[in-house]
């Protein structure tokens, strides 16, 4: 399969400075553009002009014309793999969620979302959900994680709070534990239609074993990924969903700073970190018990010693 776009840039930047692979900031300073522009070729939300090309191929094989030419050819190419927009077609974002989302089922990597506010895929962006249930049918590893506390607890405890608690606070809990729920049956339906047989630890819903936990702690629409590169062990990226006031000015860029990287992966250990190393999610109570018992120390013993999640679905 021909390499996307991202992968041949990550792969000449490997040859010429780096093995273990670039950051967003690095590999944006040795081309000289800027992070946002290389995030959005990144993605597919721009397109490679020709004039850039050459100007990529150049910096990159310097000194061997014939070679800084075969190179251009496959960036144009790898451009020209991606599809084509019309004027009726959709957003650059749900674009480059497709492509994202190839990826990853392609190397059968993992994606882990944490929801904060009401999921898109049940909004004006409904296909997403489709996109990510095909994804997960070919490969894609898929956790949710939905930091509010389970829908009956959430109702439970708007009984005993009474006035305590604002009722917009109550309801707003209330909608979004009932929306990604929802969102994970759309999404798992999707799986399940597009798959002959559907791969146990594939995907799973996790919601708090508690009401108030605090696991995911960044309030943005953050997308951390991981999967393994050949003879380069594991590749952890991390991308934001941008919203915009209209459908075609949302983006989907990818934040490359190291530091934010690891403090988003941290949010989601154990279960990523279990994935690691058994290349399936844990999809039963008693395996979230494994791994918190199992990778407590991973991070310097800061995990507690009871599980903060529960498996709320999982596939199949």
């Amino acid at each position: 399969m021909a390499l996307t776009l991202a992968q041949i840039l990550d792969r000449e930047y490997a040859r010429a400075k780096q093995p273990k692979g670039p950051t967003l900031g690095s590999l944006a300073e040795h081309l000289g553009v800027r992070q946002d522009q290389l995030s959005r070729l990144r993605t597919g939300s721009l397109r490679l002009s020709a004039r850039l090309a050459d100007r990529i191929a150049a910096v990159f094989e310097p000194r061997d014309p014939a070679r800084a030419s075969a190179l251009r050819t496959e960036l144009l190419a790898a451009r020209s793999q991606g599809p084509e927009r019309s004027s009726d077609s959709r957003p650059d974002l749900v674009v480059a969620l497709r492509k994202l989302f190839g990826n990853l089922a392609e190397r059968r990597g993992l994606l882990c979302v944490c929801y904060r506010d009401f999921p898109q895929g049940l909004g004006e962006f409904s296909e997403t959900a489709t996109i990510a249930g095909e994804a997960v049918a070919r490969g894609m590893t898929f956790a949710l994680f939905q930091p509010f506390g389970s829908l009956e607890v959430l109702e439970r405890e708007s009984v005993k709070r009474g006035t305590r608690e604002p009722l917009a606070v109550r309801d707003y809990r209330r909608l979004l534990a009932d929306g990604v729920r929802s969102v994970f049956e759309k999404m798992r339906s999707n799986a399940r239609k597009a798959a002959a047989k559907a791969a146990p630890g594939q995907m799973a819903l996790y919601e708090p074993a508690t009401l108030h936990p605090t696991p995911c702690g960044f309030a943005t629409r953050l997308f951390y990924t991981a999967y393994l590169q050949h003879d380069q062990g594991l590749r952890e990226q991390l991308y934001e969903w941008v919203a915009g006031t209209q459908p075609e000015e949302h983006r989907f860029v990818e934040r490359g700073d190291p530091q934010l990287v690891k403090a988003v992966a941290g949010q989601f250990h154990p279960i990523n970190t279990w994935w690691k190393e058994k290349g399936t999610l844990p999809v039963t109570n008693g395996q979230l018990e494994e791994a918190f018992s199992l990778f407590r120390l991973e991070l310097g013993g800061e995990l507690p010693k009871k599980r903060t999640w529960n498996v709320a679905g999982s596939l199949p």
